[in-house]
Parts: C-alpha cells; sequence; structure tokens
C-alpha cells in the first residue's frame, strides 16, 4: 500500500461505498465523506485496525464547504490524490406529474453537482501529478431511462455525460475517468425499492426480490464488493482500454465479457440504432446478448427467415427485440441475398448494421465473404474456443452452443468441419498466425491437418474471386 497517496470516497460510510473503501484500503490511505459519522468512524476503524490509514470528513458533498474540508483534512495529512469515487447519490421515484420540485433539486445537487464540486477541487493535484482515477458512479439507469424514474435518470444520465466529456479532457495528463454504471445492488437503496414494490404491489419481499434480481442480466441482484472490484480494476496500473467509456455491470464479472461490453458501448455511442443479424448460432448469440447489455433501447436483432426456424427462439426474444424479415432480395438467394436485404434494412432505418466474425473465421476464411458488408465485427479478437467460453459466462443456452459443433452450411462452414473439435481448429489457426508453434500441430491428425489446409486455401481463392471486377 502507498501510504502517501489517498483515495477520496464520497458516500463512503456504507453500502457500496464503505465496499469501495474496504477494498482500496489495500492500495492507498483512505478519506471517506458522508453525512452520518458513525458509520464513516466505524469504516476508519476498520481500515486502520487491519492495518490500513483512513480518515474521514462529515458533510454534505451538494454543499462546496464539504470540498473544502476535505482539502484541509489532505493537507493535514500531506496526501497526494491517487484517485477519486464519487459515490455519493439518493434516489427517488415516481410520475414526473407529481414529484416535488425540490426532491428534483436535491437530488441534482448531492448525485450531480456534488461529483462536479469534488472533482473540480482535486484536479489540479491529479493534474500535477500527471496520473490517476476518477470513478464516477452511475447506473444502468444512466443508459437507459425508465417508467416512473425521471429523476433519478437524469441524474445517472448526466454523470455518464460527465464522465465521457472529462475523459477526453484528462487522457492528456494521464487521468482515466470511468462512469461505472451497474444494475440492482445489494444496499439500503435497493431494499428501498422492494419495499415500496410490496407496498404498491401486494406482494412479498421475497417476490419482490427475485423481480428485482430478474432485470439484471444474469438474474441475481450484484454485491456491493463486486462494484468495489471494478473501482480497484480501474485504479490499477493498467486502467481501461478506453478513458470515459463506460463500465457496465449486470452480474457478469468475467474480466474478457467486461472489456468486451465497454468496448461496444463505447465504439456505438454515436449510433442511433443498431441491426444485428441473428442466425441461432453461437457467434450471433453471443453477440445479441452482449450487444443488448451495452446498448440498451437502441438494438434491432433480425432474422432472415421464419420465426419457427430460429433455433431458442424465445430465449433470442427473451434478450431483445428480434424482427423477422424474407431471407432473400431481388432474385438473389442464400447468403448474398439475406445480407443485401440487411443492407437494404439498415439503410432505410438509419442503422449501423453489425456483424459477428470470430478470430478462428477470420483467419481460416471460413465465413462468408457475404459478412463483409457489416461495419462492426466484436467478436473478431476471439478465438472460437474462447467465443465458446464466453457464451458458458453469458448463460447461453446449450442448444445453441452445440449448435457450432454440427454444419451449418448456409454460414459457409462445411459439414466436415464441425467433425473436428473447436479446440483443435483454433490450434491450427494460431500456428497458421505465428501464435504458436509448429509442434503444436501434433495434437492434429494428418488427415485433420490436411483438411484444414485444403480449407484456408480454397477460401483463399475464393476471397481473391470475389474481390475481383465482377464481384464489383
Amino acid at each position: 500500500m502507498n501510504s502517501t497517496q489517498v483515495t477520496v470516497i464520497t458516500g463512503g460510510g456504507r453500502g457500496i461505498g464503505r465496499a469501495i473503501a474496504l477494498r482500496m484500503s489495500r492500495l492507498t490511505s483512505i478519506l471517506v465523506v458522508g453525512r452520518t459519522k458513525a458509520d464513516l468512524v466505524q469504516v476508519c476503524d476498520d481500515i486502520n485496525q487491519a492495518g490500513g490509514i483512513a480518515d474521514y470528513v462529515v458533510g454534505d458533498i451538494g454543499k462546496p464547504r464539504t470540498t473544502e474540508e476535505v482539502l484541509g483534512t489532505i493537507g493535514e495529512h500531506s496526501w497526494i490524490v491517487r484517485n477519486v469515487v464519487c459515490n455519493a447519490g439518493i434516489g427517488k421515484g415516481g410520475p414526473v406529474v407529481s414529484f416535488d420540485a425540490d426532491i428534483w433539486r436535491n437530488m441534482f445537487d448531492v448525485n450531480v453537482h456534488g461529483s462536479f464540486y469534488i472533482i473540480k477541487a482535486l484536479l489540479p493535484q491529479m493534474i500535477a501529478q500527471k496520473g490517476g482515477s476518477i470513478s464516477i458512479i452511475s447506473s444502468v439507469s444512466g443508459l437507459q431511462g425508465h417508467k416512473n424514474e425521471a429523476a433519478y435518470s437524469a441524474t445517472k444520465f448526466a454523470l455518464v455525460g460527465m464522465a465521457q466529456s472529462l475523459g477526453d479532457e484528462l487522457k492528456k495528463h494521464n487521468i482515466v475517468v470511468v462512469p461505472i454504471c451497474p444494475g440492482f445492488v445489494d444496499t439500503e437503496m435497493t431494499d428501498r425499492t422492494i419495499a415500496g414494490m410490496c407496498h404498491h404491489k401486494g406482494i412479498s419481499a421475497d417476490e419482490a426480490r427475485e423481480k428485482l434480481a430478474a432485470v439484471n442480466r444474469q438474474g441475481r441482484i450484484l454485491k456491493p464488493e463486486e462494484i468495489a472490484e471494478a473501482v480497484a480494476y480501474c485504479a490499477g496500473p493498467l486502467g481501461i482500454p478506453a478513458s470515459g467509456q463506460s463500465m457496465i455491470l449486470t452480474g457478469i464479472t468475467e474480466p474478457r465479457v467486461l472489456n468486451s461490453l465497454n468496448w461496444l458501448e463505447d465504439v456505438t455511442r454515436k449510433a442511433s440504432l443498431l441491426i444485428v443479424p441473428i442466425s441461432g448460432g453461437s457467434d450471433s448469440a453471443a453477440e445479441h446478448e452482449l450487444i443488448n447489455i451495452a446498448c440498451p433501447g437502441k438494438v434491432l436483432s433480425v432474422y432472415a427467415g421464419k420465426p419457427k426456424t430460429l433455433r431458442c427462439r424465445e430465449w433470442f426474444e427473451s434478450r431483445g427485440e428480434v424482427a423477422y424479415i424474407a431471407p432473400g432480395l431481388r432474385g438473389l438467394s442464400g447468403e448474398i441475398g439475406r445480407w443485401a436485404r440487411l443492407q437494404e434494412l439498415s439503410h432505410a432505418r438509419r442503422a449501423w448494421l453489425v456483424s459477428s466474425r470470430n478470430r478462428t473465421e477470420d483467419v481460416m476464411g471460413t465465413y462468408s465473404m457475404a459478412s463483409c458488408c457489416a461495419t462492426l465485427y466484436p467478436l473478431i479478437k476471439l478465438w472460437k474456443s474462447q467465443v465458446m467460453s464466453m457464451c458458458e459466462c453469458l448463460s447461453i443456452p446449450s442448444a445453441i452452443t452445440e449448435s457450432s459443433r454440427r454444419a451449418d452450411p448456409d454460414c459457409g462452414r462445411p459439414t466436415e468441419l464441425a467433425e473436428i473439435p473447436l479446440e483443435l481448429i483454433d490450434v491450427f489457426s494460431q500456428v497458421l498466425v505465428g501464435e504458436l508453434p509448429q509442434e503444436a500441430l501434433s495434437q492434429l491428425t494428418s488427415a485433420q491437418h490436411r483438411y484444414l489446409g485444403e480449407i484456408v486455401e480454397y477460401n483463399r481463392f475464393k476471397g481473391n474471386l470475389l474481390k475481383g471486377p465482377s464481384f464489383l
């Protein structure tokens, strides 16, 4: 632990803030800020008794005077500000027509203005030392609004916008800014939501908790410690891929999945609508799930064919909006016809057309060349076996993942290819690009080696044909 550096945490007395304080105390000294002295004292005692260093400031973060006291306490300890966590927040639901204007203003004072005050006050130190992290605890409600949450969502949307702007503004100073957007977390605020559901809907607490858990993509309510780990990750030496992009937490903890979610949210930020072709296979299922988490409210998955022929139709429809279109267009059939129709739909709706292609397919060339029409390849950096692992993390139905081990001629994968384990195809692909030594090919039989080599040569030839003048 670097005791000369400090992490400042607003709303640090309980719930998410307390979990963050305990976790970050392994890395730096801690300064927690909050309204309730007893809670702050308890957190500091727990940290100090465990060998860490912690102090507190009692005050309302929505008032500039509290920030002045924070600066004074930092000066007394001669601390250097390394990390800032804007966690303090309050929430109140209800229809706008009857919403109290004073409560609206108070929510902005605490959730938004308080974050501005503390960041503005501590930035000069962080800029001077040329580094640090700012974690702003927003919510999935800061990415998509919901009924009777106008005030809360407005503040959380504001925090995401603030973080995105600060990310661009401060990257030249090596300061990482991350809006962290969790789903429902096991805190007092969630308990109040459950109590409200019991009162208004006449259901039991267990039933209300089950309904909230179902809202989170993984069907469970998050623990405060999971948010704390996300903050520690953002404050680590590597930070995250791009400052300003949202870290979406929905109960998924696999780093590869989290990185994909964050990347997707960042690169699709300017899109108003995303059209995602789905086939019922593992790649499109993983993409359907990921992009609906990363970009809620602006995704339309499209299946070219009759609804009854979509494998695991109920699952796809439960995870996001699905539309069905005719498989061909203007005399074109097969894969080319489907992509022509998708292109027409994309143009008509002024939408981005988003496709998936895993790295195994990219190297082997076994994807349909028509899929090159798409504008985005979220899974391009993953080998097929890694996609399958991701599907497991995402709880993709086994009926879908198993289909990837069988033939799918319409997507350009010959039947014989399905007889070779995906892991061995990955090995061959990685040897092909120099990521594994030639000796790794000993895992394949001579027949498998010869067949995969023929596949590569065939698709290279097909690719050259499609690039020729007749294709253009």
